[in-house]
């Protein structure tokens, strides 16, 4: 578990979601053949997020990279070395089976129920320039969510401005918040 995942799981907290993390899905070996991984390991899916109100269930990869580029376009649309970190994205059979996965294993746990609308999305610390405009149109396009890094600043700062809350993340905004006021 990394602290960005623990940021992004606040931030859709507080957007009205619930959050289940680093869930790990069983899938059978009659799947991983069909999926062409029969040695792939449990899939996981970084962060789970269910809004009741709209019945929508959000799985999510989460990726910082806030020490290089940044999350460029090709990966998510199957294309390079780095492609299989976004199989939810590229990979339709991967997407079906671990969707259906996991709307089995809340169901079976009791935290949802009925037909629930299932949709992906990421969320970024930092996002290649270039590809910036391009990851918006794609998400945008599929009906994904896209949370970028200035909807995680901004909700830092907003967050930084709130009364008390014993939380690492509310805490460390408001030791920021000086530096966030520009």
């Amino acid at each position: 578990m990394d602290i960005f995942e623990t940021i992004a799981a606040k931030y859709l907290e507080n957007n009205g979601y619930w959050v289940r993390r680093s869930l790990k899905l069983d899938i059978s070996k009659e799947e991983k053949k069909a999926l062409g991984t029969q040695t792939m390991p449990r899939p996981e899916i970084d962060l789970v997020a269910y809004k009741p109100c709209r019945n929508e269930l959000v799985l999510f990869e989460v990726k910082s990279f806030l020490y290089g580029p940044g999350v460029t376009i090709d990966p998510i649309l199957g294309k390079g070395r780095y492609s299989k970190r976004y199989r939810l994205f590229n990979n339709n059979k991967f997407q079906k089976c671990v969707s259906k996965q996991l709307v089995f294993k809340l169901m079976e746990e009791g935290l949802i129920s009925g037909k629930v609308k299932v949709r992906y999305g990421l969320i970024c610390g930092n996002v290649y320039k270039r590809d910036s405009e391009r990851i918006e149109k794609l998400f945008c396009k599929k009906g994904w969510v896209l949370i970028k890094p200035e909807d995680i600043r901004q909700w830092v700062r907003d967050y930084s401005e709130k009364g008390w809350d014993d939380d690492p993340v509310v805490l460390t905004a408001k030791l920021l918040e000086p530096l966030l006021k520009d």
